[in-house]
């Protein structure tokens, strides 16, 4: 499938879409296992859906822009890592047993069937790309380590065994290291040289720490209480820091542990933590570009601290 076109005449959510559409209609596979493939990526927020959010490939195409490339670089790349991330979030809501529309209508066997053929499905579209060997490399280790990291948060340790230091390896694993290889394969495409790749995969390392920590910020927010965290013992920093400052062996979620987290210095420190990261991230695209305009469109990838 040959990309033409700018920003201004293919929106990245659309030229994405297609080339995602391109793939599954490639694919070696029956008409209603391409259905349910289709029905992992049509899920609320995610590529195929009627309001798609390119979480994914925006800060491929971002980093591509800026380190030198064009969209019809990055929308390949793009592609292939929404459709390798939706195969983690199907996987992600059998381990935590969440019930979703995919599951209701599928059931646990078949969606977790969809999401090994998503994953299979993104290895092979990476492949087809012009950095294809490189790139699928970068990315494979990148999961590897992610589920390491999710590994580690699924494991019910006592709360006791809780640090500081285990809380923030977990989000390094399980949600910077991927957005670090979204921009890290966004300066790839642009055939950007190995120094400069790394320093736009710390970049996305920083955002990644930020959006995890906001993440574990929002889970133990009084009116949070959908959120698992803290029945389930996560190794947040949050509950690293209310073991040893707040409430010592946390055992229920219920309202005045959730204010006691709130306005005991938990919420509080995860805050600061991340708004360090912001800044390194900040301080880092100062140096990767001298032109204005291209400093404030990655700071767009960072997520809004408030």
């Amino acid at each position: 499938m040959e990309l033409v076109g700018t920003t201004d005449d293919m929106t990245l959510s659309t030229a994405v879409a297609e080339y995602v559409k391109h793939l599954i209609c490639s694919a070696p596979v029956t008409p209603s296992y391409r259905a349910a493939l289709e029905a992992a990526l049509a899920l609320p927020g995610n590529i195929l859906s009627d309001a798609p959010n390119t979480r994914w490939a925006r800060p491929v195409w971002m980093c591509c822009t800026v380190a030198g490339g064009h969209l019809a670089q990055a929308v390949p790349v793009g592609a292939v890592l929404e459709i390798f991330m939706v195969a983690l979030d199907v996987l992600d809501d059998v381990e935590d047993d969440e019930e979703t529309p995919l599951r209701a209508d599928l059931g646990s066997a078949r969606a977790l069937n969809a999401s090994t053929g998503l994953l299979f499905l993104a290895q092979q579209g990476l492949l087809n790309t012009s950095v294809g060997l490189e790139a699928g490399t970068i990315l494979l280790h990148a999961a590897l380590q992610s589920c390491s990291g999710q590994h580690a948060d699924l494991d019910s340790q006592p709360p006791q065994l809780r640090t500081l230091e285990t809380a923030l390896a977990v989000a390094a694993g399980k949600s910077a290291s991927l957005v670090a290889v979204a921009c890290r394969l966004g300066a790839l495409a642009a055939a950007a040289d190995s120094t400069t790749q790394q320093l736009y995969a710390q970049l996305g390392w920083y955002i990644g720490m930020m959006a995890q920590l906001i993440n574990d910020i929002k889970a133990v927010h009084p009116n949070a209480t959908a959120k698992t965290d803290i029945v389930l013992s996560r190794p947040t920093l949050p509950l690293a820091y209310a073991d040893v400052h707040v409430l010592p062996k946390i055992h229920t979620d219920d309202a005045t542990t959730r204010m006691r987290l709130w306005t005991g210095g938990a919420a509080y420190l995860t805050w600061a933590v991340a708004d360090v990261y912001r800044r390194h991230a900040l301080g880092l695209i100062s140096g990767l570009t001298v032109d204005s305009g291209s400093r404030k469109r990655l700071a767009t990838l960072l997520p809004i601290l408030s």
